[in-house]
């Protein structure tokens, strides 16, 4: 068995909105709670509270007392979830792999109950509920072997963690007892049903981006460094590379495009611009991990913000104002036309991204420097 003295804890990271606010209320509930409550009292809570959510999302589909009662065990399991390992780290008291693997099957387990009970609560259907727990566990698994890994469990993804996304069910829960559906495109949807659906959507979007990420970051750590490549192959590799990613966006804006239009019968311009847009998140997610890598994490939403300024306002613009000259001018098929107007932005798209987007400041500095020499 190995010693518990050669067991390293891996570093937390949480840059949630309310992350900061949430670990000093944590930590003051600690110092206050009485000597009798330990950790071990605190993560049954959280489970507990996990089966009673599960349940009262069932109990919710013949009253709303149901719902009610979820926003109760919700609250019970942010505060037994989030106390226990704050409870022991306070009192010096810590069992990092005890705690990590309890708290975190708790987790997995209860995980079920909550979308199970949702599936059975007649406010979403059980294929957008099954769909959530399959995406919500296969990131949970990436979360943990990152953790193994990298050295780093990471407890948020951009701006959400697991406090935030609570309090996204609790507002979904009291927005029920005043909508239960919502129309779009002339059809109407269960309200949980579009919700869940973005929901899947994001944490497969977070999936895909710590994937990425954390292979290239043990690959480049374990794999000898190859010889450095010259400029000319840099290029053309990158340029591979960005339209690599552009055809993967490609595929994606056009599965959305039909999706929208044909299914939920949104106007094509309306359903282009967000097709477009989303298609535009999923290319820079990819730029960031694969073809301009290795940039400073903390300049991201900067390169975000230009990203969208350059390829993102081309694509939107061009995309739906070239659509509709092809479509309605050509007569050509919608998604013909909007193939034919991004076949006409994919060079204009590359050279903006590597003069002003993704050009690391460092990098720009010393091109000036030389032009003045």
């Amino acid at each position: 068995m190995q010693p518990v003295s050669e067991f390293r804890s891996a570093d937390r990271s949480n840059r949630s909105v309310l992350a900061s606010f949430e670990k000093k209320a944590l930590i003051r509930m600690a110092h206050r709670l009485p000597a009798w409550v330990n950790s071990d009292h605190l993560s049954a809570l959280g489970f507990v509270a996990l089966i009673g959510v599960g349940l009262s999302y069932w109990y919710s589909r013949y009253s709303n007392i149901g719902l009610i009662l979820v926003i109760v065990f919700f609250a019970l399991n942010w505060f037994g979830d989030s106390l226990d390992g704050t409870l022991a780290r306070v009192r010096n008291q810590q069992r990092p792999r005890y705690g990590f693997y309890v708290d975190h099957i708790l987790d997995a387990c209860g995980s079920v109950f909550v979308f199970g009970g949702l599936a059975l609560s007649g406010h979403m259907s059980e294929r957008v509920a099954v769909g959530l727990l399959i995406v919500y566990l296969l990131l949970s698994i990436e979360i943990y072997l990152a953790t193994y890994t990298v050295g780093t469990f990471h407890l948020s993804f951009a701006a959400f963690g697991p406090t935030e996304l609570r309090l996204l069910l609790i507002a979904g829960n009291i927005a029920l007892f005043y909508k239960r559906l919502v129309v779009l495109g002339g059809n109407q949807y269960l309200l949980f049903d579009v919700g869940g659906s973005i929901g899947i959507v994001g944490m497969a979007v977070a999936l895909a981006w710590s994937i990425v990420r954390h292979t290239a970051q043990l690959y480049r750590a374990e794999t000898p460094p190859k010889a450095p490549a010259s400029q000319f192959r840099l290029k053309m590799l990158r340029w591979l590379k960005f339209n690599a990613v552009g055809v993967a966006g490609f595929v994606v804006q056009l599965a959305l495009l039909a999706i929208f239009t044909r299914v939920w019968g949104i106007h094509y311009l309306v359903a282009t611009t967000l097709a477009v847009e989303i298609a535009v998140l999923h290319n820079f997610v990819w730029h960031e991990a694969w073809t301009w890598r290795g940039l400073a994490v903390e300049d991201r939403w900067r390169r975000l913000v230009r990203f969208h300024l350059a390829n993102g306002f081309v694509s939107i613009a061009s995309n739906v104002l070239l659509t509709w000259m092809l479509k309605d001018g050509l007569h050509l098929p919608l998604l013909a036309a909007n193939a034919g107007a991004v076949a006409m932005t994919t060079v204009l798209n590359f050279a903006l991204a590597a003069v002003w987007v993704f050009r690391a400041p460092e990098v720009a500095a010393e091109e000036r420097l030389l032009r003045a020499k």
